[in-house]
């Protein structure tokens, strides 16, 4: 099994605190950053199942690179754009897994 270094792109910065407004307006915010930090060790599990990710074609994870991969987060609402090379895994963004267009 290969360990690769996670790196989080400043927009996947962005996405969490919008998912964190959403949430903490819908909820509270004990529950909104208890989400975001479980969606945070699902990022850095890529560490080592990047290579177990499927690579299957898509119109919107091409958007954000040409050889991007996703993983769809434990409760499948959301998919984590990422793609991976000899030493690293990107993570682009993080999206509705709904908006994912095959």
């Amino acid at each position: 099994m290969k360990i690769r270094e996670v790196i989080i792109l400043p927009q996947v910065r962005n996405d969490l605190a919008e998912i964190i407004e959403f949430i903490t307006y819908n909820t509270s915010e004990e529950n909104a950053l208890r989400y975001a930090d479980e969606l945070i060790i699902e990022v850095e599990q890529l560490s080592y199942l990047a290579d177990a990710m499927a690579e299957i074609p898509s119109k919107t994870l091409s958007q954000y690179h040409p050889l991007a991969q996703r993983l769809l987060s434990n409760n499948r609402k959301w998919c984590i754009v990422f793609h991976k090379t000899e030493k690293y895994v990107f993570v682009h963004k993080i999206i509705p897994s709904s908006a994912v267009i095959w």
